[in-house]
C-alpha cells in the first residue's frame, strides 16, 4: 500500500488517497502530523538499511541513530507518542505497513523508546551456510537467519527463515516468538503464521 501523495495542479496542492487521484481533505494540523510521521519512517528505514549492510561504518550508524532520536523526540514533543497518532495513516480501514513499523519504535505500556534508539539491533547478513552455523544453538541459528531475511527481503518470511535454518516453519516461528524476536499479531486468527519483528 502506498503512502498518501501530494499532487500539484496549477498553484494548488492536493493530498490524495493511495492509488487514486481522489483528494483527501486534511486540515493543516493533520497534514503536518502525517508529514512528520512519514519523515520519521524515512529516518528509521535509513538506519535499518545501514545496519543490514556490511559496508556501513560506525560513524554512519551513529549519525543515523542520532538523527532517528532527534526526529522522534521532536515528533513526541509536538504531537505525542506514535501510538496516539497511528490512526492518521489508516485509509479505507487498511493500515499502512509503514505505520506497523513505526509503532515498533515504542515498547511497553508507557511507550518507551525501543532498542534501536540505543544500539545496533541487526547484524550484517552473515554467511550462514557453513558447518559452524549448523553446530550453533537453534535459537542463535534462527536469529542469524532472521537477520539475513530482513536484510535481503525487508520483511519476515518465516518459510525462508526455516529453510535457511534447516527446521520446519512452525518450529522456526515458535522459537523466534519465544525468544522475543518475533511477535504474533493478536488480531490475526489463531493458527495462521502472521508475525512481525521487534526492533
Amino acid at each position: 500500500m502506498q503512502i498518501p501523495i501530494d499532487i500539484r495542479i496549477g498553484d494548488k496542492e492536493y493530498t490524495c488517497q493511495p492509488g487514486t487521484f481522489q483528494p483527501i481533505n486534511f486540515s493543516p494540523a493533520v497534514a503536518s502530523r502525517i508529514q512528520a510521521l512519514l519523515r520519521l519512517w524515512q529516518v528509521q528505514s535509513r538506519l535499518v538499511s545501514l545496519e543490514s549492510s556490511w559496508n556501513s561504518s560506525d560513524e554512519q550508524l551513529e549519525y543515523a541513530r542520532a538523527q532517528l532520536n532527534e526526529v522522534y523526540d521532536d515528533f513526541v514533543e509536538r504531537y505525542g507518542c506514535i501510538h496516539d497518532n497511528q490512526h492518521l495513516l489508516k485509509f479505507d480501514n487498511v493500515r499502512d505497513r509503514r505505520l506497523s513499523i513505526l509503532t515498533q519504535l515504542e515498547v511497553g505500556a508507557e511507550h518507551e523508546k525501543a532498542a534501536i534508539f540505543y544500539g545496533r539491533i541487526l547484524n550484517p547478513p552473515p554467511e550462514i551456510y557453513g558447518q559452524l552455523f549448523f553446530d550453533e544453538d537453534l535459537s542463535e541459528r534462527l536469529n542469524k537467519a532472521l537477520n539475513k531475511c530482513l536484510a535481503e527481503r525487508f520483511k519476515v518470511d518465516i518459510d525462508y527463515i526455516a529453510d535457511l535454518s534447516g527446521v520446519n516453519a512452525v518450529t522456526a516461528e515458535d522459537v523466534l516468538v519465544e525468544s522475543g524476536r518475533l511477535f504474533r499479531d493478536p488480531k490475526i486468527e489463531e493458527g495462521s503464521r502472521t508475525v512481525g519483528t521487534r526492533l
